[in-house]
């Protein structure tokens, strides 16, 4: 192989690997205060969100003041979701892979529906001991 071949493979070589800009993904829980007893809908926001194709978290919830009804408006492109809602212990997994790749730069993920009976209810994100991170987002890298 001639110089000028081996160094173009090189220089494409180290391209590919080289760090690739990481943005900053915010995702946003709601604390439920001073609302009327009876449904609400509290909106879970993303930010900054490009290219996901999967994803797996858990959220936990005062199961005194708040009954999960249902999982709605997500954001479109969003399918294939597993949800796992335990309102005897106040938690609701989710799990997705998506087919296609979707880009959230800032707007409603998805609304979680609850029935409210009084006070001051946060949700958070659970974490797992064996887990390092709280939110398990994959990307596709383009």
């Amino acid at each position: 192989m001639k110089p000028i071949s081996n160094l173009l493979i090189i220089i494409i070589i180290l391209s590919l690997n080289l760090p690739r800009a990481q943005s900053q993904v915010s995702i946003t829980l709601p604390i439920i205060t001073d609302a009327a007893p009876g449904p609400v809908a509290a909106q879970v926001n993303a930010t900054g969100l490009v290219n996901m194709v999967s994803f797996q978290f858990t959220i936990t919830y005062d199961n005194s003041k708040l009954t999960c009804t249902g999982i709605s408006n997500w954001y479109e492109g969003i399918q294939n979701v597993m949800v796992n809602n335990n309102t005897e212990q106040g938690f609701i997994a989710f799990s997705c892979y998506n087919v296609n790749p979707v880009t959230i730069s800032d707007g409603v993920f998805f609304t979680l529906d609850f029935t409210f009976t009084n006070g001051t209810a946060q949700l958070k994100f659970f974490c797992n001991s064996h887990r390092s991170h709280q939110l398990s987002v994959e990307k596709e890298w383009g």
